[in-house]
Order: C-alpha cells, then structure tokens, then sequence
C-alpha cells in the first residue's frame, strides 16, 4: 500500500490525513501531540511519504521524530 500522511501539528492535539493512493481514500483522525503518539501512528500507518503543518514556533526535531 502506497501512503501518504498529512499532519496539522498543534500544541495540544494534532489532525492527521492518510491518504491511500491504491483506494484513492482518505482517513483523518487526532492524536495527542507528543513523540509516543506520533511514533505510534507511523509505526501503524508504514507511510511512504510524511507532511507537516506546523506554525508553532518549535521544530520538528522536538519531537523526537526521527
């Protein structure tokens, strides 16, 4: 499966987008915006592609994302 994970990061919670390019769906959901959470969804999610929205002033790397 061919994914691609849009995510509209916040201070508290964050929105996310999978878009499935073999179905041609889309899902959206929220999660808590921390490492663990974040971590889980890619681990579940195995995207080919990750895009952030972020307008807060902290940069990804705060994260933890790797």
């Amino acid at each position: 499966m061919a994914s691609f994970i849009g995510i509209d990061l916040d201070k508290f919670k964050s929105v996310t987008c999978v878009d499935d390019s073999e179905t041609t769906g889309a899902t959206f959901a929220t999660l808590p915006t921390d490492p663990e959470a974040l971590r889980e969804s890619f681990d579940r999610i195995r995207p080919d592609l990750i895009g952030f929205e972020a307008v807060r002033p902290w940069p990804v790397d705060d994260l933890g994302v790797r």
